[in-house]
């Protein structure tokens, strides 16, 4: 459901981005740590009994073009140090990261 929610972010940017006659990517990239969700978006993923919960709404990524996805380890994840509780050492990996300094 994370998955598909930054997919319509991504195509709503794009979207605003050709509006106002910027550079557009031929592509954009979503990342994700979720094998699962990852393996979800492929085409050639099959319907499980494990899935079949998940709406209909949320296959839509399957038919995407314009994003790709592609996996990151969960320890590489910037996007963890907003959202989860990280140690000490990893969130100083994680700040150096976004090139953060001084925040600690």
């Amino acid at each position: 459901m994370a998955l598909a929610e930054a997919t319509k972010e991504a195509l709503y940017l794009r979207s605003l981005l050709r509006s106002l006659g910027m550079f557009q990517p031929e592509l954009t990239t979503v990342f994700t740590d979720n094998q699962g969700a990852l393996a979800l978006s492929k085409n050639s993923a099959k319907r499980h009994n494990r899935s079949k919960h998940i709406d209909m709404r949320f296959h839509f990524i399957r038919e995407q073009s314009a994003v790709a996805y592609e996996h990151i380890p969960t320890c590489e994840n910037v996007a963890d140090i907003l959202t989860k509780s990280v140690g000490g050492l990893q969130h100083k990996r994680l700040m150096d990261k976004l090139q953060i300094e001084g925040a600690c």
